[in-house]
């Protein structure tokens, strides 16, 4: 239990008031609370055992119990930086359905976001990343959610989203639990913090906290070098090369939206091979010209 007091941010002495075990107990070998020698810091009041019998056996962890129920307990935590657009919460087991998270501002600007146990994993050859907390750009599809593209005419205009973009949706049935979707610059594009204006850019958590958190996917490397409670953040990326612009007899170095943002905000960046991933449901931005 020490260890994962350590290791889970959700779980906490409080929770320990009360103990269920699953497995074929006797409910009567619970009933001494102080021949089980439970440490005095617990301060728990009750263990119970119960079975399968009882109902479905929930992944080890934190909950509520209330009318014969188990209900997942999350942790908000504050987006400081102002990162994350609008942050989710799950609806259904394994985080298949999400339901956008209330505790927040107005549209597309989150205040808080919420996270689940680490405890309530079930690592396999199934679920690789289970129990892994990502956040993703707000321009990939997720189904129900409207994407801003850092817009706000965008958001207004477009419906949800029917259906999620193949690569998060592996991510997704691999175990991961989306957290929220996180800036960007307008249209994808890339503008400085004093540029944006439909909706604040993110603050770069290095420094004194006001250095640029550079170029298009600048959400995601800021959440990442500002919250250790985050593991992975999905952004974009487009090809690195020199274009011909005839017009004006020069050449120029594509913009590259992730690498960038990466090494501004102090965190890794990994760019996959061209191919290797569906771009289906990813908006992709102005095409070169």
């Amino acid at each position: 239990m020490e260890r994962a007091l350590i290791k889970d941010d959700v779980l906490c002495l409080e929770f320990l008031s009360g103990i269920i075990v699953h497995g074929n107990y006797v409910m009567e070998s619970f009933s001494d609370l102080e021949s089980l020698q439970l440490p005095v810091s617990w301060n728990t009041s009750w263990v119970r055992g119960a079975t399968s019998a009882d109902g479905p056996i929930p992944l080890p962890g934190p909950y509520l119990v209330s009318g014969g129920r188990y209900w997942d307990v999350h942790r908000l935590y504050e987006d400081s930086i102002n990162s994350f657009t609008l942050p989710f919460r799950p609806i259904t087991p394994n985080n298949k359905k999400l339901s956008r998270l209330f505790i927040q501002g107005t549209n597309h600007t989150a205040r808080s976001v919420a996270v689940p146990s680490r405890l309530r994993t079930e690592k396999s050859s199934t679920f690789p990343l289970s129990g892994m907390r990502i956040t993703v750009k707000d321009m990939f599809q997720i189904e129900g959610f409207r994407n801003s593209l850092g817009s706000r005419a965008y958001l207004d205009l477009y419906p949800p989203a029917a259906s999620t973009a193949p690569a998060i949706q592996k991510l997704v049935e691999s175990g991961a639990v989306v957290l929220g979707f996180t800036q960007l610059c307008s249209m994808v594009g890339t503008t400085d913090p004093t540029q944006c204006i439909d909706f604040q850019a993110p603050f770069n958590p290095r420094g004194d906290g006001y250095q640029s958190p550079s170029g298009g996917s600048n959400g995601q490397p800021a959440a990442i070098a500002a919250y250790g409670w985050l593991d992975i953040a999905i952004g974009s990326d487009c090809e690195s090369r020199f274009c011909d612009m005839n017009k004006f007899n020069r050449k120029y170095l594509a913009t590259v939206s992730g690498r960038m943002p990466a090494q501004a905000n102090g965190c890794f960046s990994l760019r996959p091979t061209c191919g290797a991933l569906s771009t289906e449901g990813m908006w992709s931005g102005a095409p070169y010209i």
